[in-house]
């Protein structure tokens, strides 16, 4: 029971963080290029060294990465059942 727990946490954290690099960084950079505040191109297919992934992938993975580590570190803070309204255990 305890490594499903700890394989749910690292698959959720893992999701967010990628779904969140989409969202929240890409999203914000198109919406500052549609809005001419800069001229970015977001949602990059060109290809990363050494293996060829386009890099909104390898970003996506990385953040993902991160998402893990901030899965496992945020329900430890002392002010994270403060800050989300006592939902963590």
């Amino acid at each position: 029971m305890k490594s499903n727990l700890f394989g749910r946490t690292a698959l959720c954290g893992f999701i967010a963080g990628a779904l969140a690099f989409l969202a929240f960084h890409q999203g914000a950079f198109w919406a500052l290029t549609q809005a001419g505040v800069l001229q970015v191109n977001t949602w990059s297919m060109a290809s990363t060294q050494p293996f060829g992934v386009p890099q909104v992938f390898s970003f996506m993975f990385w953040t993902g990465l991160w998402g893990v580590l901030g899965a496992f570190l945020v329900p430890r803070l002392p002010t994270a059942r403060w800050v989300v309204g006592h939902a963590v255990n």
